[in-house]
């Protein structure tokens, strides 16, 4: 490679890690919008930590039995992605949770 051929490299990665950086803070923006503030007890607060810990380590049970447990006879599984998504997404910026 010619060190114009690297100059070009390194100018499209400039480029691509700015348009990056766009579409983080458009999809922080949109799960800011799109997950309610809501006020959680300690016990709550627990669980979501033990939730969290349990998908770190890749600990999983299935999806039927999460369902069965909670009572759901139908569930639209396109919801269901779309959640799983955003909760990966979330977890991703490793914020600690925030008890108002």
């Amino acid at each position: 490679m010619t060190e114009a051929d690297l100059e070009k490299v390194y100018t499209e990665m400039k480029r691509v890690r700015v348009e990056l950086r766009s579409i983080e803070r458009t999809l922080e923006s949109l799960a800011e919008s799109l997950i309610p503030k809501e006020k959680a007890s300690p016990e709550e607060i627990k669980e979501l930590e033990s939730l969290r810990s349990e998908a770190e380590c890749g600990d999983s049970i299935p999806l039927e039995k999460v369902l069965k447990k909670h009572g759901v006879k139908k569930f639209a599984f396109g919801t269901f992605l779309f959640i799983s998504s955003l909760i990966l997404f979330i977890c991703s910026f490793d914020i600690p949770l925030i008890c108002s």
